[in-house]
């Protein structure tokens, strides 16, 4: 493991996509004695040699697109600052290649991390969306303090329909070197297809050009979800479920948590997750899924009580959203309109790819308002 002093030891914040983590990264940013860098294994990280100055551009429209917190600089702003020293070391296979890699770090990546961490000049936090199969080979090579984000993964997985590049992703996810023995499973009962370009973006493009069903989509990516939980709670001392920050008593205790891990004093009382609202006939549809992904991780060896933990974590109640009812539903529909839209201007579009679950949620949606 390698040695760093306290003011030097890195924090690593792991999670999924569409978890909360740029929200919680801005917190980490704001912060004065943290040099913060966003999603280190992200395939746009390639281009940071031949088109530096594109890194530069304003966060303002990803940011409302996939609906992140508003950003005081770009996403990648502080890879910029040190690229003389990160010249030549990012590599394709960091982001799903060698996704997977066990204890050990591979020599590329151990050399990227280190480099990373080293040319820090405040004391590094590094914020993950890609960090699952690797946190305890990071963890074994560098220490510090590790944080586990998570989210519910009904509502996460519906956001990751903001765009198709999520769920191609969850597919390139499946299609990365040392796959674990469970994930092979699921891969072969999604559907998913093995596929190796030259780069990244012509693999995301060969998974958004074969899209999955919305079983099949759920099913890898609550596999996924669950393996991520798993991992990650295996390995991090600290964790932080962003559907329970709209809680004040959950804030202050995770406020109180960190600063005993000495990651400092953040403040999260802006925070305002619009939890996702389900009818009984859409919890079965995730239910079935749910309990055979589960099934399978007992049978590949894990621990009943390791997956049943997860399980029950992930159906836990959230607490509602400071909104009121109408407001929240409001949300849920007009996300509901973005979704609809996205499905009309996409070439060759099937019906069946979202309809039918986004029309059960509409009206359950719409119950749910004739009750408030």
């Amino acid at each position: 493991m390698q040695k760093t002093t306290p003011a030097k030891s890195p924090i690593f914040l792991h999670s999924l996509f569409r978890s909360g983590s740029t929200y919680l990264f801005e917190k980490f940013r704001h912060a004065d004695q943290f040099y913060c860098y966003q999603e280190p294994c992200n395939e746009a990280l390639i281009d940071l040699d031949i088109h530096p100055d594109g890194f530069l551009k304003s966060p303002d429209y990803d940011s409302r697109m996939l609906r992140h917190p508003t950003l005081t600089a770009p996403y990648f702003y502080e890879f910029h600052c040190i690229r003389d020293r990160l010249k030549g070391l990012f590599r394709k296979s960091f982001s799903y290649d060698e996704y997977f890699t066990g204890s050990r770090l591979p020599d590329a990546q151990k050399e990227y991390f280190d480099t990373l961490i080293e040319a820090a000049p405040k004391r590094p936090l590094l914020q993950f969306c890609r960090s699952a199969g690797r946190i305890e080979a990071l963890k074994h090579e560098f220490g510090g303090t590790h944080i586990h984000l998570w989210r519910e993964p009904r509502g996460q997985w519906w956001s990751y329909k903001i765009s198709d590049y999520f769920d191609a992703a969850t597919q390139a996810t499946y299609n990365a070197f040392q796959l674990p023995a469970v994930l092979s499973k699921i891969r072969v009962l999604a559907g998913i297809r093995r596929f190796r370009g030259r780069s990244v973006n012509r693999e995301i493009r060969f998974y958004r050009n074969h899209p999955m069903r919305s079983r099949e989509s759920y099913l890898a990516f609550f596999g996924m979800w669950l393996y991520a939980f798993i991992e990650y709670e295996r390995h991090t001392s600290e964790t932080i479920c962003i559907n329970k920050l709209n809680d004040v008593d959950y804030r202050a205790r995770v406020t109180r948590a960190l600063a005993l891990a000495g990651v400092g004093r953040l403040e999260f009382n802006d925070a305002k997750l619009a939890n996702s609202m389900f009818s009984e006939t859409e919890a079965c549809f995730y239910e079935s899924i749910e309990n055979e992904v589960a099934q399978l991780f007992c049978a590949c060896g894990y621990a009943r009580s390791e997956v049943m933990a997860a399980l029950s974590a992930g159906r836990t109640a959230m607490p509602p959203t400071p909104d009121s009812l109408v407001d929240t539903l409001q949300k849920e529909i007009s996300q509901l309109r973005v979704l609809a839209f996205t499905h009309w201007d996409s070439p060759g579009a099937c019906e069946y790819r979202i309809f039918p679950g986004a029309l059960s949620t509409w009206r359950g949606l719409v119950r749910g308002l004739g009750n408030g």
